[in-house]
């Protein structure tokens, strides 16, 4: 896997909330997340009801697209984002060990 260069690291440690979009059968949902970032192993860790429309259809997709965005600015600029796609599952065994600290 290939890790992220350190400036985008940083901006994702700099912010906690992020936009999930699936699809299912040509259908869209969005929904926004809190989340803590695990440089060591990539990952994204986030907490969400399994009967959660984005969690049942995450379930059943290859992909799922995340983007990262800082505030807006007060002269209605955007600032900088990130949009990335990835895969979602259930963390199990070892991995729940690290991911129960941020929980």
């Amino acid at each position: 896997m290939k890790m992220p260069e350190q400036r985008m690291v940083d901006f994702i440690r700099e912010h906690h909330i992020f936009t999930l979009a699936v699809t299912k059968n040509d259908e869209p949902w969005c929904a926004t997340c809190f989340y803590v970032y695990e440089p060591e192993t990539n990952l994204f860790i986030f907490t969400s009801d399994e009967d959660t429309r984005h969690i049942m259809d995450a379930e059943e997709s290859e992909t799922t697209t995340l983007q990262e965005q800082s505030h807006w600015n007060q002269n209605c600029k955007q600032d900088p984002r990130i949009q990335f796609t990835g895969m979602i599952r259930k963390l199990g065994g070892e991995e729940r060990k690290p991911a129960k600290n941020y929980m």
